[in-house]
């Protein structure tokens, strides 16, 4: 591996991406039951929920003869928010116990599932806070093209402005903020100091980083579609019942949602190995490590 003037090796994509299909291939079992059984089992339940609550709905007289669309949030019932709410829980709660796999296993040890499960724990509080400053970001630069439609009144400006600087903004804010969460976890230090050490830790290779997200973004959307596309022959072979539809669907979208958990399994390795090797880059090995925070 090449080396910086600091003498620290400098950060390459190829050991990078080597690392990450190095990780998941000696923890592959303990991450796909991670994801399964933390994020995938609870999506499936929470998409039969909602499927069945849908099926409610479409029956129900008073919403389907016109009601206002914006009952049906009401009509879903508190069952619904809870379950988006507990969504964006457990997804916090799993990135904790992925990422922290990841890193003691990069720092030389062997993480376990019950580990996992405490390291999840331990750090849901700091990454909460830094998924609502990461998120409350991303929204203030999304609205920019809202308050231009107000300001100007033209939307073809704010389209335009949407695409050409909006995006690039908010693709940089991503690589600015997405090394936080490991950040988080390997230093054990609070939320705003581990946005800090984010933006420190991208510095001098944010184009790479670009690259990398890209990549990653794409390989993401080709495995959803790929686990997509082998869903559909049993949707098509379903029998569905013109009166009931989603009685056919619902085990199918429940299986997909399983599966789509799957793809955890590479973008939470992916963060955790990225940030492990831009601090190599900046500091050398690690002095401290997340080896011994459970032993």
């Amino acid at each position: 591996m090449a080396t910086e003037a600091s003498g620290f090796p400098r950060f390459s994509f190829g050991s990078t991406v080597s690392d990450i299909f190095g990780v998941i291939g000696r923890n592959f079992l303990l991450l796909c039951g991670l994801a399964l059984l933390l994020y995938g089992v609870p999506s499936a339940l929470f998409t039969v929920y909602l499927m069945n609550s849908i099926m409610s709905l479409a029956s129900d007289s008073t919403f389907s003869s016109g009601g206002n669309p914006f009952d049906i949030f009401g009509m879903l019932g508190t069952g619904f928010i809870l379950g988006i709410i507990g969504s964006i829980f457990i997804s916090i709660y799993t990135q904790g116990a992925m990422i922290w796999s990841v890193l003691h296993d990069l720092d030389g040890g062997k993480p376990t599932f019950g580990g996992a499960l405490s390291a999840g724990l331990r750090f849901f509080l700091p990454i909460l806070a830094i998924t609502i400053i990461f998120y409350v970001a991303i929204a203030a630069i999304a609205t920019i093209p809202a308050l231009l439609v107000f300001g100007i009144g033209v939307i073809s400006i704010a389209v335009l402005l949407f695409f050409f600087i909006i995006i690039p903004l908010l693709v940089f804010a991503t690589v600015l903020l997405m090394w936080a969460v490991p950040a988080a976890i390997n230093e054990r230090i609070g939320p705003i100091d581990a946005l800090s050490r984010s933006i420190y830790l991208s510095s001098g290779n944010r184009w790479k980083l670009v690259a990398m997200l890209v990549i990653y973004l794409l390989t993401a959307v080709i495995v959803s579609s790929a686990i997509s596309g082998a869903a559909m022959p049993f949707t098509m072979a379903g029998d569905l019942d013109p009166a009931s539809p989603f009685d056919g669907l619902m085990p199918i979208m429940a299986i997909q949602s399983l599966l789509n958990s799957l793809i955890l399994v590479l973008g939470y390795p992916a963060i955790a190995a990225t940030y492990h090797n831009l601090r190599i880059s900046k500091e050398g090995a690690s002095p401290e490590g997340v080896t011994d925070i459970f032993e």
